[in-house]
C-alpha cells in the first residue's frame, strides 16, 4: 500500500535523532525552567559534547524517548521522579552562586503556563470550568482546549490571553508577568466567584461544612491552595485573622489571599 504523506513525514522526522534530542530539551525546560541546551533553538550539532550543560544526561534521555516510542508521558515521568526535580528552590548548603544554574543544584521556580494557571484556580477552589468549544461541547479543563484561539472573547479566553498563552502563529507563548495578570487574580470573577461558601461543593463550602475550628480551616485551605501546610507563623497569623470577625467571610478572604500569593503562580 502507498504510504500517506503524513506517515512518511512522521517516519522521516522521528528517524533523525536530533528530533528526539530537541524534544527532550524542550520538555526539560518546561519542567525545570532552564534547558540542557540554551537557547532552545541554538543547538550546534558539532558541539554536542560541550554545548549541553550535561551532555550524557541529554543523550540518555534522548535514547529513552526513542526506545519508548516517543512516549511523552513516560519521559515526563522520568524527569518528575528524578532527584533534580525533587530539590527545594532554596539552596541550604550555603550562599547560591549564579554560575551553578546550568547544573540544577536547586529547583528553579517558573510561572505556570496560562492554561495550567486557570486549571489550578479551578482545582484549588473545587469549582470546575465549563468552556464551550464549537464541535466538541463543554470542556472542563483549559489544558484540554484543542486550539489556543478557542474562546478568545469569553472570560476564560481573556484570562488565558492575559497570562500569555499565545496562538502558535503570530503571538509566541510567554511566561512574562504583567499588571493585567495581578488585576485578574484580584478582581476577575474566575477567582472571586469561586472563593465563596455559597458556591455549592466549593472548597470553602466543604471546609466550613466540616469544621468551625480555625486551625483546621487554615490547614485545609493551605493544603487545597498551596499544596502544603502553613508554617507556624503563617498558621498563627491566619488563625488570628479568622477569629477577628465572621468566620465564613474571613475564610473566603484567606483563600483569596492564598490564590494571590506568588507561590501559587509558580512551580
Amino acid at each position: 500500500t502507498q504510504e500517506s504523506y503524513r506517515d512518511a513525514y512522521g517516519r522521516m522526522l522521528t528517524a533523525d535523532r536530533q528530533f528526539a534530542r530537541n524534544t527532550v530539551n524542550q520538555l526539560w525546560k518546561e519542567m525545570f525552567g532552564v534547558g540542557l541546551v540554551e537557547p532552545l533553538n541554538g543547538f550546534d550539532l558539532s558541539k554536542l559534547d560541550t554545548q549541553p550543560s550535561n551532555p550524557q544526561l541529554l543523550e540518555d534521555l534522548t535514547t529513552e524517548l526513542i526506545r519508548n516510542g516517543f512516549n511523552l508521558r513516560g519521559i515526563l515521568r522520568t524527569m518528575a521522579v528524578s532527584s533534580a526535580y525533587q530539590l527545594s528552590s532554596t539552596y541550604t548548603p550555603g550562599a547560591w552562586n549564579e554560575t551553578w544554574t546550568p547544573y540544577f543544584a536547586r529547583h528553579y521556580p517558573h510561572r505556570l503556563p496560562a492554561e495550567m494557571m486557570l486549571d489550578a484556580v479551578a482545582k484549588a477552589t473545587n469549582v470546575p470550568l465549563a468552556i464551550t468549544v464549537q464541535g466538541i461541547g463543554t470542556v472542563t479543563r483549559a489544558m484540554l482546549l484543542p486550539d489556543p484561539l478557542e474562546s478568545r472573547r469569553s472570560g476564560s479566553g481573556i484570562w488565558l490571553d492575559e497570562f500569555g498563552r499565545g496562538d502558535r502563529d503570530a503571538t509566541a507563548r510567554t511566561s512574562d508577568t504583567s499588571i493585567s495578570q495581578a488585576l485578574s487574580l484580584m478582581n476577575n470573577t474566575i477567582v472571586t466567584s469561586r472563593v465563596k461558601r455559597s458556591k455549592a461543593d466549593s472548597t470553602l463550602n466543604k471546609v466550613l461544612a466540616g469544621t468551625t475550628d480555625p486551625g483546621t480551616i487554615v490547614d485545609q485551605l493551605y493544603l487545597a491552595t498551596l499544596s502544603r501546610k502553613p508554617t507556624s507563623g503563617e498558621r498563627t497569623q491566619a488563625i488570628n485573622y479568622l477569629t477577628s470577625g465572621t468566620l465564613a467571610n474571613k475564610a473566603e478572604d484567606l483563600q483569596f489571599v492564598l490564590l494571590n500569593e506568588l507561590e501559587f503562580l509558580f512551580d
